[in-house]
Formats: C-alpha cells, sequence, structure tokens
C-alpha cells in the first residue's frame, strides 16, 4: 500500500512539474510579429469641436466593434480613431467616412488591422445621439391581449359570426355592439338579442371578458334596433341601421356614462338635413364618431346603397356634435366613390382640423376634408384594398398608417409614415415608397366585409385594436420607445 501511494505521489508531482514549465515557457514566448488584433479603440474627434473621446467595445469573437452614441454635430465623414495594437500593427486609414443621410441615424462599416502581409477587418457601428421616437413594435415589446382565432385561438363568441357590427376601444372599455334584431333579451345566449355592452380593459389583460351591459331604454325603430357605436372621451354613441327609402327614422343614442340612460337623436327622410331618399338610402352600417376633449365634432355615416342611384349621389351623412350633444345633419359627396361601399368610415387625422380619412372595403384610402373635398387619393395597391377603418395616428412624435383590413382574414397593419411636412405630403411620400410593408401587423386568422379599429393612447403606451365578425378582436399595447441604455 506504501509503494502505491509513493508511485501516486511521484505522478502527481511530475505533472505539476510540467505544468509549471509549461506556464514559465509560455510568457517568455514572444509576441508574433504580425499579430493582427485590437486591444482596444476610442474615436478622438467626437463633438462640434472634435475634442471628444468615446471609448468603444471590441467583440474579438464576432470582431464587431460599437461605441456610445455620437454627437450629432460630429465631423462623420473625417473619424478618427486612436486603437491599442500589436506592435508594428496599424488601422489601415487614417481617417473613416462614416457619413450618413438626414433620415439615418446609425452605420456599419469595416476597418481593418494591418501587420505585415497580414490583414484582419472589423465591423464597427457608428450610431448618432438621436431621441428615439414613436412607439415600440418589436415583437418582444408588444403585448397582446388576444381574442381572436391568431394563433389557432378561439374567436370571442359574440364575434365568431358576423353578427356584431360596432366595435371599439377607449383605455378603459372596449365596445361590443350586437347587429340586434326584433328585441332584446337579457336571458338569450343568442347574439342578436343582447344588449349592448363594454368590457372592462383590466379585465382583457388578466384574459376575463365579464359584461358591463348597457341601459336600452327608448331603443326602437329601424332594420335593426342596434348596428353600430363608439367611444369618445368617456362617452358612448350608437346608431340604429335605418333606410330611408322605407320610411325608416335613423335614431343615434348618447351615454354620458356606462350607468347613463342614453339620450335619442332622430333623422327622418327628408328632413332634419336629410335628402328625400326614394329608393334606398340606408345608414348605420358604419358609424364614426371624431369629437375633441370639448365634446364638439362630427359624427360620419356612410351609406349603404349597393347600387340603387341615389337623389345627388350622396353617401355619407355627417351629424353635427356640440358639447356631447347630436345636433343637425349635412348630407357630402365623397369624390371618387364608386358606389359600393357598404362598410365606411371617416375617421379625423390626429392633430389635424380639418383632415380627415375615409375609405370603405372596395375603395382606396382618401385624405379628404369635413365637408367632403378630396385632398389625396392613394393609390389602390398600396394597402390592401378591403381596409375599410383606417385612421392616420401621431404618437411620441411618429406618425403612423393605421388600416384593419375586412374579409376571410381580416389584418391589423401599421404603416410608418412620418416623414413628410404634412399629411398630405406623407401619403404622397408612402405612395412612392417601392418597399410598403407594414411596420408591424394582426392577423385575426378570420374575419368579413366589416372590420373595426380602435386606437387610444397613454403617456407610455399606444393601443391599438383590430376587429372582425368571424374573426374576433385582438388589443395590442405598444410601448413608447426608449434609448437602450
Amino acid at each position: 500500500m506504501k509503494k502505491i501511494i509513493t508511485y501516486l505521489s511521484s505522478i502527481i508531482l511530475a505533472t505539476l512539474l510540467v505544468a509549471t514549465v509549461a506556464c514559465n515557457n509560455e510568457e517568455t514566448y514572444p509576441e508574433s510579429p504580425d499579430l493582427t488584433i485590437i486591444y482596444g479603440i476610442k474615436i478622438v474627434n467626437a463633438g462640434a469641436q472634435g475634442d471628444q473621446v468615446l471609448t468603444g467595445t471590441v467583440d474579438e469573437i464576432n470582431k464587431e466593434i460599437s461605441f456610445p452614441d455620437v454627437d450629432t454635430l460630429t465631423d462623420f465623414s473625417r473619424i478618427r480613431f486612436e486603437a491599442e495594437l500589436p506592435e508594428r500593427a496599424q488601422l489601415d486609414e487614417e481617417v473613416y467616412n462614416f457619413s450618413m443621410g438626414a433620415a439615418d441615424s446609425r452605420l456599419k462599416r469595416t476597418i481593418a488591422v494591418v501587420n505585415g502581409i497580414r490583414k484582419k477587418e472589423y465591423y464597427v457601428t457608428v450610431k448618432k445621439d438621436v431621441p428615439v421616437w414613436g412607439a415600440d413594435f418589436d415583437r418582444g415589446k408588444v403585448e397582446v391581449f388576444n381574442f381572436s382565432k391568431n394563433g389557432g385561438g378561439t374567436a370571442y363568441p359574440d364575434l365568431s359570426a358576423s353578427l356584431v357590427h360596432g366595435i371599439d376601444m377607449d383605455t378603459n372599455y372596449v365596445l361590443i355592439v350586437p347587429f340586434v334584431n326584433g328585441g332584446f333579451d337579457v336571458t338569450s345566449t343568442a347574439t342578436d338579442k343582447q344588449p349592448p355592452y363594454l368590457l372592462r380593459m383590466s379585465d382583457l389583460k388578466e384574459g376575463r371578458t365579464e359584461k358591463v351591459l348597457l341601459d336600452t331604454t327608448g331603443i326602437t325603430g329601424g332594420t335593426r334596433l342596434l348596428s353600430a357605436g363608439r367611444l369618445s372621451h368617456g362617452h358612448i354613441y350608437m346608431c340604429n341601421l335605418a333606410v330611408f327609402g322605407q320610411s325608416q327614422t335613423l335614431r343615434i343614442y348618447h351615454y354620458t356614462s356606462p350607468t347613463a340612460t342614453p339620450e335619442v337623436k332622430e333623422f327622418t327622410n327628408g328632413q332634419d338635413g336629410i335628402p328625400n331618399y326614394t329608393t334606398f338610402g340606408r345608414f348605420g352600417d358604419a358609424m364614426s364618431v371624431e369629437l375633441d376633449e370639448n365634446g364638439d365634432g362630427y359624427i360620419f355615416l356612410n351609406m349603404n346603397r349597393g347600387s340603387v342611384p341615389v337623389p345627388d349621389n350622396v353617401h355619407v351623412l355627417r351629424l353635427t356634435v356640440t358639447n356631447f350633444s347630436v345636433g343637425s345633419a349635412t348630407p357630402l359627396l365623397v369624390p371618387t366613390y364608386d358606389g359600393r361601399g357598404y362598410y365606411g368610415n371617416y375617421r379625423q387625422v390626429d392633430d389635424a382640423t380639418n383632415e380627415y380619412i375615409y375609405t370603405s372595403h372596395v375603395t382606396p384610402i382618401q385624405l379628404v376634408n369635413k365637408d367632403g373635398g378630396s385632398i389625396y387619393t392613394l393609390d389602390r395597391a398600396a394597402v390592401p384594398l378591403t381596409g375599410n377603418d383606417a385612421k392616420v395616428v401621431t404618437f411620441n412624435r411618429e406618425r403612423y398608417l393605421v388600416v384593419q383590413t375586412g374579409e376571410a382574414n381580416a389584418v391589423l397593419n401599421v404603416y410608418d409614415i412620418t416623414q413628410g411636412a404634412t399629411t398630405q405630403e406623407a401619403l404622397e411620400l408612402f405612395d412612392a415608397r417601392e418597399n410598403k410593408t407594414a411596420l408591424y401587423s394582426f392577423g385575426l386568422d378570420g374575419g368579413s366585409s366589416v372590420a373595426c379599429l380602435g386606437v387610444a393612447k397613454t403617456e407610455n403606451a399606444l393601443y391599438l385594436m383590430g376587429a372582425s365578425p368571424g374573426g374576433g378582436f385582438a388589443v395590442i399595447k405598444a410601448p413608447k420607445a426608449v434609448k437602450a441604455e
């Protein structure tokens, strides 16, 4: 046993001696005469005066070099580096051109270390120190509260078929307006018998859908008792589906709060600013409510007329709203209308007093004024033609065109149209853009011709809701973009 222990001790001692010699020999090896490596690097002429120094980070494995954001007043055409290199090695240039376009904020290019006949390239990224704007639509940052068929899910029950045409959203609620036929029955499971209701946003974020039923006092008349609806500054607006050519009365219902009894405003054929529709004049399939914080603005009702001609081809009714109360009606004629826009909306451009986006499920998007006058028409192929609820949204100093399409696979698309001094110029630049890929898309994996878009904003997030009967609905929360640390 003693011999075995002595033998093992000899082996261990010999091993330690070999390791010690190896370490000593390694320390005495001379540096390779043609080694090409960057141990450290700095930008030494950043800033307006060229006197700022920025230390870079070297990723030797991926041959990547990054720097802190660089002052925008830097001369990017003549960036000078100071690098810690092996003896006799040097960078391949004295200065480097990192010039960028006005709309660009970063540039990636190669620099090289040269030592004798050897040369190694590194990728260097230089970023301008510019603010970060808009919402962050990165898939890892966006939260989706999904009640659609997307991803193999199940559509929200009341939106599993085409029995809801009125869906909207604000920061507190989602509004559901069933396509009510005949009368209300709170005990019935049939969608077209249910009273209108709200879903709390706080519940949806937790996957719950408890209904907040709305009062139905005074709701009567029309082909459908209720058809469409919108939310605005805590107020609720709904309408029936009325065909003037069938002696029906258009009725607008206004709730001052979720617990209020609705106020009713009626519009009859040939009166109240309404032309005399002798054959058709169907309103209520879609409804847009565009009010300011004082409750002043308009309600727009697109006409579903099929191919039936009507007096003066009037197809949009504009209702004046003052202090949230509905007033008189004005008929509008929007140019380039092709006569078959059953479901269409008239949405105010954010931060604009007299610009609106008008579209239907068969017509291209148009920028119009409050009187129906055309300002600009987007090319028919620019975005899917089935988008019948679209809005220009501004958030955190960026501008987006958001479109909810209808048909078999309804999709919410968000396009970045920030460039352009005006809305018209922004749409013109978008039209001219070769690549019109959406910044963000969410498909409901189902749907119908009806499409409903909801938009709401908080200081720190942009909320979008896409909905279509047959596909369900989803609320998308895109956080305010922030600069990465």
